[in-house]
Formats: structure tokens, C-alpha cells, sequence
């Protein structure tokens, strides 16, 4: 049994859901939806790649064809398709410098706007995963769906997020003659830190750790988290008359539950039952 839910969460991920979301599908299941680019609340990332070029212009008469700038939009259609195959799972870990038993507030599950925003105004659902689990089981299985597993680390913050690197900036002087979408994937994957993993500062708080692949835009990508699932963690405004049925999914699953109580010093889950494996 896994008894440190509350004191030692250094080695969790924390997915915030609604009620919906996680009883009639993600617990039954056993499974973790990933969204597609477009799906994302930063109107930065739902939007194509913003991309820029330079290169030396030899030939005066601007009317003449230009290679290097056929090359430039060329590039741009391939780049597009797998932006649109790109799916993502965004989870959120403790704010890193804490130790495991220091303030509340840097406690994945007590980010009091991740409750408001993804967790359906504190009546929704934060759901807790043993990271090296999770980890291990998204790779087997994504490796079995699609013959690869993901790219996934935390995402990097600054003023610009990814519209702002040097990925974006595309230089068709140094690249071969011939621009076809196997040059623009292998380009995309040289660059994928850029392009998938950075955001703009006005994140930072969420201290995101992303899982990223690619797969077909037209079904929904889902990936079994096997035996990851931890808690199951309701919020402060869970309706009470729904508590009883999320007592059975859990216990059904073998996870604990509980309940968010944001009164006193620090923000805590209160344990409702204990089903720990």
C-alpha cells in the first residue's frame, strides 16, 4: 500500500479533469486522452507555427523567380500536417526547490487556478500518477499503437515561448536543393524542444511536464496508464450527493479518495477511503 499521498508527492503527476471526464471515462477505462494542438487554451499554441525566413537575394530583379524563397513557403504545407498530427498530455508536478514536506501551496495538487480553470471550478477532479509508472506504461503503449513512443519533459518558460526561437526562423540558404516533407520532419524533430516545449511566462505557474507525439488527427489518441493511478482527489466544491459514486470508481480502480480542504494555514486533501493497492 501507498501511504505518503499527502506528505510525499516529489514523484507524482497531477492531472486536473472534470467529474465527467474522469468517472465515465478516464477511471473505467484506464486510460489518458491526448488533445491536439488546435485543443489548447494558449492562443499561441492552437494556432500553426508562425514561421519567419532570411537569405541573400543575388538576383536584382525581384520579379525573377527565387529558389531559396520557393524553398521557404515549400517548407511551410509539410509543417503544417504534422503540427496538426501533433497531440499532446499536459500534467502539472510540485513547484520545483520544496522539499516533499514543505509548503502546501507548492503541492501539485493545490493550484488553487488549475482547480478553477481545468477542474471545473473546484468541483471537478485532480487525478495522481506515480511518475516513473506513468512514464513506462504511455511509452508501452504508445511503442504498440503507433511503432514509437513520446518526446516528454517540462516545459520551458520565457517572454516569447516557442514563436520567439530560433526554430521559427527558418535560413534556406543552407539547406539541399530539394525541400520535401521528409526534410521539414527531420527539421521538426531536430527542433521539437522549441517547437513543443516552451510557452510564455504567463504559465509559468502551471509548471507543466508535457508527453508530445504525433498520430492520426481524424480518432482520438488514447493511452493506457496501467497501474500509475495513485488518487483520486475531488475538490472543495465536489457536490456531496456525487460523493457516494465516486467512492465505487474509486474503489473499484483500488485508489484513495479525497477531498480538497482549503480552510486553515495550507490547502489539504482530507482522505474520504482508503483503496490503495
Amino acid at each position: 500500500m501507498r501511504l505518503t499521498i499527502i506528505l510525499d508527492t516529489a514523484n507524482c503527476f497531477f492531472h486536473y479533469t472534470t467529474r465527467d471526464v474522469a468517472f465515465e471515462h478516464i477511471l473505467p477505462n484506464g486510460k489518458l486522452k491526448f488533445s491536439t494542438y488546435d485543443q489548447m487554451r494558449d492562443p499561441l499554441e492552437n494556432k500553426d507555427w508562425s514561421w519567419s525566413g532570411s537569405w541573400p537575394v543575388d538576383n536584382p530583379d525581384l520579379d525573377a523567380e527565387d529558389p531559396l524563397e520557393d524553398a521557404f513557403f515549400n517548407f511551410q504545407e509539410p509543417a503544417r500536417w504534422i503540427r496538426k498530427q501533433a497531440h499532446l498530455l499536459a500534467l502539472t508536478v510540485d513547484a520545483p526547490g520544496y522539499s516533499s514536506h514543505a509548503n502546501g501551496f507548492a503541492k501539485g495538487w493545490a493550484r488553487a487556478r488549475m482547480w478553477e480553470q481545468y477542474g471545473e471550478n473546484h468541483a471537478g477532479v485532480c487525478l495522481v500518477f506515480d511518475q516513473g509508472l506513468l512514464k513506462a506504461n504511455l511509452q508501452t503503449d504508445l511503442e504498440k499503437q503507433l511503432g514509437f513512443g513520446p518526446y516528454h519533459r517540462m516545459v520551458q518558460y520565457d517572454e516569447t515561448g516557442s514563436v520567439g526561437t530560433e526554430a521559427t526562423k527558418l535560413k534556406p540558404a543552407s539547406w539541399p536543393k530539394e525541400i520535401n516533407a521528409e526534410f521539414v520532419a527531420q527539421y521538426i524533430e531536430d527542433h521539437h524542444d522549441e517547437l513543443f516545449f516552451k510557452k510564455t511566462l504567463d504559465w509559468q505557474t502551471e509548471y507543466e511536464y508535457r508527453f508530445v507525439t504525433t498520430a492520426s488527427p481524424e480518432k482520438p489518441l488514447l493511452a493506457s496508464y496501467g497501474d500509475a493511478l495513485i488518487a483520486v482527489i475531488v475538490g472543495d466544491r465536489f457536490p456531496d450527493w456525487q460523493l457516494p459514486s465516486a467512492e465505487k470508481a474509486s474503489g473499484a480502480v483500488e485508489v484513495d479518495l479525497l477531498r480538497m480542504h482549503w480552510h486553515g494555514i495550507a490547502p489539504k486533501p482530507r482522505l474520504l477511503t482508503r483503496k490503495s493497492k
